[in-house]
């Protein structure tokens, strides 16, 4: 039997744990805001992470990076503008952790980390 209600984080640490899993899968906090400028926004509600852009040059100016648990993907949502005229750009589901990062510098078109 498939209990998947038994997967589903039900503490604050449990969440915050996800959002620190996918913060190591981007390079760290460290990387991220050195390369970025990036406000990193935790959301434990909706299992996502959101990556506020400031450097120049980027594609967009807000990524939310969200974990699917039934089939532990990502998805990545990009947002364009700045204060209140922000609007969906672009989605891509169904990234693996291994390309998460690569995924995220496509649709931003910045270097999220130096390897």
């Amino acid at each position: 039997m498939n209990d998947t209600a038994s997967e589903i984080p039900t503490t604050a640490a449990e969440c915050d744990g996800i959002v620190n899993t996918i913060v190591a899968h981007l390079g760290g906090v460290g990387r991220l805001r050195a390369m970025l400028g990036a406000e990193l926004l935790a959301d434990p509600n909706h299992l996502a992470l959101h990556v506020r852009i400031k450097a120049r040059g980027s594609k967009a100016s807000l990524v939310r990076i969200t974990l699917k648990l039934a089939t532990d993907t990502y998805t990545v949502d990009t947002f364009t503008g700045r204060g209140t005229k922000i609007r969906a750009s672009t989605s891509v589901d169904g990234i693996h952790a291994e390309d998460l990062r690569r995924t995220c510098e496509e649709l931003t078109g910045l270097a999220w980390a130096w390897v």
